[in-house]
Formats: C-alpha cells, structure tokens, sequence
C-alpha cells in the first residue's frame, strides 16, 4: 500500500498516475483510494471513493471520470467545514475496503489532499492509521517559495493526535511502513508560476461537473419523504443545485435539480436511479456553499480592453 503525501502542486497526482500506470505494465489491476474531496483523479468532487484501475490513467481528470466501487459523500470541498465528517467518512471508507475481498489481492495506491499544515496534518495521520500504508511516499521542495508547504511534522506521531481527538476507532498501534522522501522537481514550479497559464482549482471543478452531468442523463421524479428515519433537506435542496444521491452510507453519485413541486423533486443524473434504489431508501444530501456557474470554464484572459467602457471584457468557450 503505497501513500503518496505533499504540499499544493508539488506533483501529487503526476507522480500518482506515474506509479498507477507503471503498475499495470506488470499487474491486471490497481486499487485506487482516492481521500481528495477537491481533485479526485477520477472522480467528481464531495465525496472520497474507491477504485479499480484496470487501464492507463492519460489527460486530466475529467476525461477519465468513471463509477467507483464505494464512494462516501462530504458536504464541502473545504475540509476545513466539514473535518468531522471527513474523519467520519475515512473511517468508514477504510472499514469497507479492508472487508471487499475483490481488494485484497491488488496493490493500494491512496491519494491524499495537498493540505500539508494545522488540520491537514491531523487529516493525514488519521488516514495512515486507517489504511496503515507499508510505503509512504513524502514530496517535499527545497525552494524557499515552497518550503512553507513541506509537511513539518511526523504523520505517524501519536501525541498531537491523542490531545485533539477522542476517537475510537482510530488505533494507536505502531505498524511497520517504508517512509521515501523526495523533491518535486523544480521546472514543474516554473511551469506553474505562470498565473495567466494556470488552470484553476474551481476550473477544474466545474470542468467535471459539466463532463459528469453532460451526456446519457436522464430525469427521474422522486418524492420527499420525512419520518423517523428519514431526516430531509429540503429547506437546502434548491434548482440548479448538485446533490449527492446517497444509499445509507454510500453515495451512488450525484444528480442536479431541475425542478421542485412541493415535496416532488425531479433530477437529472447519469446514474440510473430506478435500478439502483428500488429496494432502498434514496438519500438527498446537499452540497454546502456550493455554486454552479460554468463560465470560467476556458477562460482566455489575456485580452487588453480597458477602452471598452472602462472594464476588462473576458471570453468563454
């Protein structure tokens, strides 16, 4: 099981879909842990996810979407917001993959968050105690630009971890695991120093949600019902929003509202809700602080009008 960890745009999933690809050159699969709520590699953000990787990993993420075999939904791409309940959701993810036998006998790659300070440490370790990775794989940077993004602390200590959370589930025990260090290389920083060149966090972002909801969707009509089990959201289910579509637990994908007619919601999503939850209860769950705006997908913004009534004018694609 191999972890890879470093700070924002050191290579993180350059060198994740280096090792997944040069792993299936020898071996008919790889299980892909992804614990990215922001970038996942191939999958839509607000939820972290489980994947079996039979073919090459080639262009940016949102040309490799594909299903996972077990998903957990987060309500926001901001941890920060939300770090309880991504806590909550590693550890459910790590139970259900240590109990899939369709996992045990491929290798483990996990990709982890670029969030390398406070929390984020917090995060990581909870995560390597979790999934127990026999290979940690540490990207660091010796420019003194990026130092500050280095990851300071132990992820396997202890201490730091027992004062601020009182979890049970997560084990204090010492287990055996390979810690690699290296520099990410420095022409990948002057090939992102370019501001004007770079693609956005929240470009990408949108970039998948119009892949993901772009084509082979249909509409379904589901009813809102609330009882003692069933907490509803309706007061922040709202039109053009994105909705995780969730079975107890596991979130079987996402789906965007078209319309609301009382306690009648129709949906448009790829997935197909009729098979998938016939004999189970359909979850709603809404995504926090979350707007669908498409336009800086593309952005061309080397554009000089500042003689156009006193305002930059920006293309789209």
């Amino acid at each position: 099981r191999m972890m890879v960890c470093g700070g924002k745009g050191f290579g993180k999933s350059t060198m994740l879909r280096y090792l997944i690809n040069s792993s299936l050159n020898l071996l008919p699969k790889i299980v892909l842990i992804d614990l990215d709520i922001g970038q996942p590699v191939m999958n839509v953000p607000n939820q972290i996810s489980c994947h079996l990787v039979t073919q090459p990993l080639l262009g940016p993420n949102f040309t490799q979407l594909q299903p996972p075999l077990w998903s957990i939904f987060i309500p926001s791409v901001n941890v920060e917001d939300c770090m309880l309940q991504y806590l909550d959701a590693l550890h459910k993810l790590s139970e259900i993959c240590v109990q899939d036998d369709a996992l045990k006998n491929a290798p483990w790659i996990i990709n982890t968050m670029g969030f390398s300070r406070g929390i984020g440490v917090l995060l990581h370790k909870a995560a390597v105690k979790l999934l127990r990775p026999t290979n940690l794989l540490l990207l660091n940077s010796n420019l003194s630009k990026f130092k500050l993004q280095n990851f300071k602390e132990n992820l396997f200590g202890n201490e730091n971890f027992k004062n601020t959370f009182n979890l049970e589930y997560f084990p204090n025990e010492e287990f055996p695991c390979n810690i690699m260090e290296t520099m990410a290389p420095i022409d990948l920083f002057l090939q992102t120093s370019h501001n004007s060149d770079q693609v956005s966090s929240k470009q990408l972002r949108e970039a998948l949600e119009v892949v993901y909801f772009g084509g082979g969707c249909r509409q379904y009509t589901v009813q809102i019902v609330e009882d003692v089990n069933f907490t509803s959201c309706t007061k922040n289910l709202k039109r053009d929003a994105v909705i995780g579509l969730c079975e107890a637990v596991v979130c079987r994908g996402f789906g965007k509202i078209v319309n609301i007619s009382g306690n009648l919601v129709t949906l448009r999503t790829p997935i197909d809700i009729k098979s998938m939850f016939e004999n189970s209860c359909l979850i709603l769950n809404s995504i926090e602080k979350q707007s669908i705006k498409f336009k800086s997908i593309l952005r061309i913004s080397k554009v000089n009008t500042t003689r156009q009534s006193g305002t930059k004018r920006t293309f789209w694609h």
